[in-house]
Formats: structure tokens, sequence, C-alpha cells
């Protein structure tokens, strides 16, 4: 599906289910509107001025946590006014030529299958740096492959996945104590508690990574036996 910088409204509500309930692909700009927004436009007359005007009367919300200021495409395609001059549609462009690739999840998953955490982080670059690649979020894809790898008891692995997203987006919270997560299910407290400390540190209101982190400082402190008097 073909979405730009005049998506918004109804549009923008259609992406919405699109994203939630199919495997839709979206080409082209990020959206001009937001999963939560105010709409329905009224008209409205000034009482001084008599000026009418329309202003939007309701706040539709479907996802008070998802806090995006829009829906970014998987497949960038920007229009520049080069374009538009001559008469080109970059995303029509885009769409029309499109062809299945591998995926970040699968392109990874198969270097950290093959023992390679090195080159597993030079793919996660080289797919960041790829312009196609502009809007689509990573970070969302490699915690996936991490958490899937971790529901199949491959820790290791998991670790690994989680590393990419440390290196690649020092500033995120969930970066940090998604690697909490997996050392914790590993029984390295200690890792864990660190990087549970540094999801907090970035976000103090990361309330899951708090408790989680009281949790095991406490465990780690029960555990520790006293010296004999």
């Amino acid at each position: 599906m073909i979405v730009g910088r005049s998506t918004w409204s109804a549009a923008q509500f259609l992406v919405n289910k699109l994203e939630d309930y199919t495997e839709a692909i979206f080409v082209g700009e990020p959206t001009g509107g937001k999963r939560n927004s105010y709409g329905d436009s009224r008209r409205i007359t000034l009482p001084n001025s008599g000026i009418t005007v329309r202003v939007s009367t309701l706040w539709w919300q479907e996802d008070e946590r998802d806090r995006r200021q829009w829906k970014a495409p998987e497949l960038a395609a920007d229009l520049t006014f080069d374009d538009y001059r001559r008469g080109i549609d970059p995303a029509l462009r885009t769409a029309l030529e499109y062809v299945p690739r591998k995926s970040l999840s699968e392109q990874l998953s198969e270097t950290i299958s093959a023992n390679n955490p090195a080159r597993a982080l030079e793919v996660f670059k080289r797919w960041r740096s790829a312009p196609i690649n502009r809007y689509a979020n990573g970070e969302a894809q490699v915690n996936r492959l991490g958490y899937e790898l971790l529901s199949r008891k491959q820790i290791d692995q998991a670790i690994e996945v989680f590393k990419l997203n440390v290196v690649e987006f020092p500033d995120s919270t969930y970066s940090f104590d998604s690697l909490a997560d997996a050392y914790a299910a590993r029984g390295d407290k200690e890792l864990a508690i660190k990087n549970y400390e540094r999801a907090v540190e970035l976000d103090p209101t990361n309330e899951t990574a708090k408790e989680l982190l009281e949790k095991l400082r406490s465990e780690l402190h029960k555990s520790v036996k006293p010296d004999d008097d």
C-alpha cells in the first residue's frame, strides 16, 4: 500500500487496520497522521470576527500505548521536487518493481545460527544504511527475533541478537531491558541487573524494568549468605 504525507484522517484509520490485521507492505513516505489523533472537523463561526473555520471535535484513540507520530513505510520512496516536476511517482515505481527479499530477521537468523555475531552486526548495519530501509523499524524487528529465540530456549543466540540493538540503539531503554530479560533467562543475575539499571537510567518511567530490577536485587541479596560469627 502506498502511503505518504497526505495519508491522514480516514485514510490513516485504514492504514491502522491494514497494519493490525494484514501483511500489507507499506511503500512511500511516513503518513501525515497517527494512530491516536483528533478528527471529525466541524464548521464553527467565530463570535467576534464572524470568520468560519473548521475545528476537529473528536479524539480518536485506538491504542494509548502507541506513541508513534506516523506509520513509517517498510519501503522508503521519498517524493522530491524534481520527481514532482517531471511527473514521476517514486512510490508507485518502487511498488511495481518490488521483488520479495529476505527479511532482516531471516538474514540475522542465518548469521547467528552460524555462530557469527560479528557478521550479524555487519548485516544489521548494512540493512540500516540502505536508503529503502530509511523509515523501517530495525529495532523492533531485531527485538521480535530475540524473543522468538527466547521462546525456543535458544538463550545464547537471543542474547547475541539483543546485543545488536544495544550497539545500534544505545539510547533505547527497550534494547537494554530486552537484553536483561535474556540474561535473566540464562541465570546471569548480575548481568541482568546491570542492563535493567541502564534501562531505568534511560527511562525512569520504565516500570517493568524497575520491577524486575528490584526482584533480581532481592533474589541476589537472599542468595548471599552472611559470614559466620
